[in-house]
């Protein structure tokens, strides 16, 4: 199903450091691929909002954790267990192009309008000394 796989050396040598890892994975290509790929070989934790159509969450929480993957709420809660994870030296998986809270993000040009933007990966690496990748999948 996977023909090739670039840079996932970054990923294993910072975890055998010690060091966490927050993978960035914005919808370009198939999160789901890379969410299955990765859960089968790294512990990884990631945040998850619950989609709005009913009887969705179900089938999208248990196709998740068929891969080993971990999910925590997108929530202070669920922040705070991003932290944890990567001081514990694990990966964490964000997906920095969702949309803020109104006071979480700031606001950046974006084909020449103003974008409410996340925050989060970078507090997450400046606080934890963590690395971080952008990781996609591609058919």
């Amino acid at each position: 199903m996977i023909a090739s796989v670039s840079g996932l050396d970054h990923i294993h040598a910072a975890l055998a450091n010690g060091q966490g890892v927050v993978l960035l994975a914005p919808h370009y290509g198939n999160w789901e691929l890379l969410n299955l790929f990765l859960g089968e070989r790294c512990a990884l934790l990631a945040m998850y909002d619950p989609p709005r159509i009913a009887g969705l969450d179900a089938l999208v929480r248990r196709q998740r954790a068929r891969s080993g993957s971990e999910l925590v709420p997108a929530t202070a809660a669920g922040v705070r267990a991003l932290y944890r994870a990567l001081r514990a030296g694990r990966l964490v998986g964000v997906l920095p192009d969702q949309v803020p809270a109104e006071g979480a993000g700031v606001y950046a040009p974006l084909f020449d309008q103003r974008a409410l933007t996340m925050t989060l990966p970078q507090r997450l690496v400046a606080r934890t000394g963590a690395t971080s990748v952008l990781g996609y999948a591609a058919a």
